[in-house]
């Protein structure tokens, strides 16, 4: 009879994977929750263009924007959309492949990823 060999095990810290960590998808999924979650709660409390409180340093106000930042690309959605892809692409694609990850590399990246 053929024996088969015997396949070293692997190292279980490398078996499982480099998105095996839950900090940066703990991060990301918060993130993602509370953009929408704002988000929401804006359009359903606020008119278009008021704001909440009306004055201070730091308020939400009831904007649309099709764009990025500053309004720039407006209507450009189907290139935002490749590039926002591309941009994913990429990030996970360096986050891959650091040797070593602290837990503030793990947030900052769960916070690109989560927007």
């Amino acid at each position: 009879m053929t024996q088969i060999p015997e396949i070293p095990a692997e190292d279980s810290s490398k078996a499982r994977g480099k998105f095996s960590d839950p900090l940066p998808w703990i991060v990301m999924v918060t993130a993602l929750v509370l953009d929408q979650l704002t988000k929401w709660i804006v359009i359903e409390t606020l008119a278009v263009g008021e704001s909440w409180p009306e004055t201070g340093l730091l308020r939400f106000t009831h904007a649309w924007n099709t764009g990025t930042a500053f309004s720039l690309f407006q209507g450009q959605g189907d290139i935002l959309t490749w590039v926002s892809l591309g941009a994913v692409g990429v990030l996970t694609w360096i986050y891959r492949s650091l040797e070593s990850r602290s837990w503030v590399l793990k947030v900052a990246f769960g916070m690109q990823f989560g927007g």
